[in-house]
């Protein structure tokens, strides 16, 4: 008997000294996500934003964002509170929970968009090194391909050696540089006054009427793309992803079920009230043609100009690197369970980490190759919206199915509101882009038949099935 106590007694002691080395809300889930979407539309795109959709559809196109990252949110709060979470991370989640189906479907969705999103940092770091000083004489788009290429390749060496460790190790402090990088950005806008680079100040903005002229919308064709509400949307749509932060480590969470709907909830409300305020900044501070056509205006409303760059490369640089290491780690994920058997020859297994790394490498270079930031940003939020659409309707096919497997103790989550947050996400793709949104939607609907094809030999259960009982 005294020995089984004691036996007790160290199992509940290693438990908890698990448990402690774990992270909470607010560091595991919160901090990452506010990390993860704090980044280069924000710094470099806001102004566009502004001058061509104006203060009041600025805040409308922030809040739709905001509305379909809201309702994925309860999707995956769902998702993470049915049943206990040992790990994984979100293709775990949703593969264990919906079905091998949409798991691997959602799962090579995001590996590719986590690939893709590698090079929208790249290229905002590019952005800025050319607007500092062009390296590669006067062509930009010689320089952004050229600078982007050069920083993919760094980032790999350093990914390969372990770069990660550091940023995760130092991820507290990057976000308390950066949120101090936005702060000054705001106590700038109280004082600064630069006619040169169109920033006129709060009495001038609202005196001559820069605010009411910045009000309304002007879309204008910007490098070869006539602008309208939706194209804008998907240009700054990226802004607000990064809301898997926290689902992606949930076996290093004390509490997943708990922290992943907090913390990123709290994130989704603490940036969409930063971007607002920061529309109405600029809307009210800079002319509409600086807002147009500088990119790094930002750096001159702000208090201390080097600190602005220094926290944009910071950003772009530890978010490239942490999606170059996400992508062939949820690529990966989804070969190893072998269900999708057409990429396990073009993977294999032995060596699959490095493989999965070439292939994450090589799409990041070939979105490189398109050298602007407006024109890789909607290829992401296409890949986002698919897959956040894909979630969102996995959840309401397993309420109405009435599946055994599905009883999400996560109260706020409702079926006819993800369903609403479905056809949100496939609209705004349709209306943003036909011809991305159809490839992109016959892409998703293959993986899904194929691995129902397949029908791979697992014991997570499948949503089809379930209607069966």
């Amino acid at each position: 008997m005294q020995r089984s106590h004691t036996s007790s007694w160290e199992s509940e002691d290693a438990k908890l000294q698990e448990n402690a080395q774990k992270f909470g809300t607010v560091k595991g889930v919160f901090s990452r996500c506010l990390l993860n979407i704090f980044g280069v539309i924000m710094f470099l795109r806001m102004g566009f934003l502004v001058s061509q959709s104006g203060i009041l559809l600025s805040i409308v196109i922030i809040l739709l964002c905001a509305s379909v990252t809201f309702i994925t949110t309860l999707s995956m709060s769902a998702i993470a509170t049915n049943g206990q979470i040992k790990g994984g991370g979100l293709y775990y989640m949703i593969s264990r929970s919906l079905g091998p189906a949409f798991g691997g479907t959602v799962g090579l969705l995001f590996g590719v968009g986590n690939a893709i999103a590698t090079s929208m940092y790249l290229i905002g770091f590019a952005e800025v090194i050319y607007a500092i000083h062009p390296l590669f004489g006067a062509d930009k788009l010689l320089n952004v391909r050229i600078i982007s290429n050069l920083a993919l390749l760094a980032e790999t060496v350093l990914a390969l050696l372990g770069g990660m460790k550091l940023v995760m190790r130092f991820s507290m402090v990057l976000l308390t540089f950066i949120v101090a990088v936005i702060v000054l950005i705001f106590v700038g806008s109280a004082y600064q006054l630069d006619a040169a680079h169109g920033i006129i100040g709060w009495q001038r903005g609202v005196n001559s009427g820069n605010f009411g002229k910045n009000a309304y919308s002007a879309f204008t064709m910007y490098d070869g793309i006539e602008y309208d509400f939706f194209q804008v949307l998907a240009l700054f749509f990226p802004a607000c992803t990064g809301i898997m932060a926290g689902a992606n480590i949930s076996s290093q969470l004390k509490s997943p079920s708990k922290s992943i709907p907090t913390g990123t909830l709290g994130a989704i409300g603490c940036t969409t009230l930063v971007y607002i305020v920061l529309v109405l900044v600029l809307g009210v501070i800079c002319t509409r043609e600086a807002l147009r056509h500088n990119d790094v205006i930002l750096q001159y409303v702000s208090v201390y100009a080097p600190l602005f760059l220094a926290g944009v490369f910071a950003a772009t640089l530890s978010a490239a690197i942490t999606s170059l290491t996400s992508a062939p780690a949820i690529l990966k994920s989804v070969v190893d369970d072998n269900i999708v058997p057409i990429l396990t020859p073009l993977c294999g297994h032995r060596d699959s980490d490095r493989q999965m790394m070439i292939i994450s490498v090589c799409i990041a270079c070939a979105c490189n190759l398109l050298g602007s930031l407006n024109a890789v940003a909607p290829l992401i939020t296409d890949f986002y919206l698919i897959a956040y659409g894909i979630i969102n309707l996995a959840c309401v096919c397993s309420s109405f199915s009435k599946s055994p497997g599905w009883r999400p103790d996560f109260l706020y989550f409702n079926k006819y509101l993800a369903l609403c947050g479905s056809i949100l996400c496939f609209v705004f793709m349709i209306l943003s882009n036909l011809f991305y949104a159809i490839v992109a939607l016959c892409i998703a609907l293959l993986l899904y038949q194929y691995i129902n094809w397949v029908d791979p030999d697992v014991d997570w259960g499948k949503v089809s099935e379930s209607r069966q009982y």
